[in-house]
């Protein structure tokens, strides 16, 4: 049976309100992944008096508003949320990183993350205008995927034997221990401990305020002169498995003692590469990553709110727009 004309083209225009609207509410895709509007208007705070938004085009000026306020706002946000959808899926293809975002996977980070990982949560979420559930659920997840990117770089045999073959004068770099106490007295008594034979590190593991250390290692190897005074200093003048007096610095009191600077072989770096691998070593692979990830993503942005700039990872605004 023949439709009527007018059925078909009412069908016809409710086909293409559909579609505009639905596109309208994309702001950006990234490996067919859709980033709409409400996630990206969800991570600020909307304040009471400010000027409204349009969803459909966040980057048109308000009234209100300073000119080009929302749309950069609006376009940075959008640009966080994008690289995170890019480090998502890379995350997955190359060390199968999965189930981030997931309440599960947000309650594990935050049962298991670093003290600085939680200081640096705690800074950020306290930011003007960032006091948002979805604004901290997205540094959590970002925490998660570097956290765990991060401990796959400091085991990838290519990055430890690449380390191995360009490592430093033994006479530069320096393996170091510490534990850190708030006073004198109690230094003291950590000499007292150590002296009657108990474990550095167990100790350390115990009582020392530095919690990011574990066992008291701190990054190795390390140039002792990014360290601060005089712990630099002492560090220097110390002999391998030398145990130091207390040394005071602005953190408190510190035990040192000095291991091995180097290891022996490769097999020893890649058994514990957590304790040689120094930290700056380790943010130079998680930022080269990173890069990678985002180059290798497929990503669009709809054109009222500008253009994907793959060299700046940015989004530029359209011509003749804020």
């Amino acid at each position: 049976m023949r439709r009527p004309a007018r059925f078909v083209l009412l069908a016809a225009m409710v086909a293409v309100l559909a579609s505009a609207c639905s596109s309208a509410d994309v702001a950006a895709t990234v490996d067919g992944v859709e980033v709409v509007d409400d996630q990206v208007l969800a991570l600020a705070v909307q304040e009471e008096g400010a000027a409204t938004v349009d969803a459909t085009n966040p980057c048109q000026g308000q009234q209100g508003a300073a000119p080009g306020q929302v749309c950069v706002g609006f376009r940075d946000d959008l640009t966080v949320l994008v690289i995170f959808e890019a480090m998502v899926k890379a995350a997955a293809e190359d060390f199968g990183v999965e189930g981030v975002g997931t309440d599960a996977a947000r309650d594990e980070f935050r049962a298991n993350a670093s003290t600085q990982a939680e200081q640096v949560l705690q800074t950020l979420v306290a930011l003007p205008g960032r006091g948002t559930q979805a604004f901290e659920d997205l540094i959590i997840d970002q925490l998660d995927i570097r956290t765990r990117v991060q401990s796959s770089l400091v085991h990838d045999e290519q990055n430890l034997s690449s380390l191995w073959e360009q490592r430093p004068d033994p006479e530069i770099d320096y393996c170091v221990r510490h534990i850190l106490v708030a006073t004198e007295e109690e230094a003291e008594a950590v000499l007292v401990r150590l002296g009657a034979g108990e474990d550095f590190s167990a100790v350390a593991a115990e009582i020392s305020l530095d919690t990011n250390s574990p066992g008291g290692f701190l990054p190795c190897p390390t140039d002792p002169a990014t360290w601060i005074e005089p712990f630099s200093t002492t560090v220097i003048n110390m002999d391998v498995g030398e145990i130091s007096e207390p040394v005071e610095t602005d953190f408190g009191w510190h035990i040192i003692t000095i291991d091995p600077r180097q290891p022996t072989s490769l097999a020893e770096l890649t058994a514990d590469p957590e304790r040689w691998v120094p930290q700056e070593v380790t943010d130079f692979w998680w930022a080269e990553w990173l890069d990678s990830a985002t180059a290798r993503a497929d990503i669009t942005v709809r054109s009222q709110i500008g253009s994907w700039i793959g060299e700046a990872q940015a989004i530029a605004p359209p011509v003749d727009s804020p």
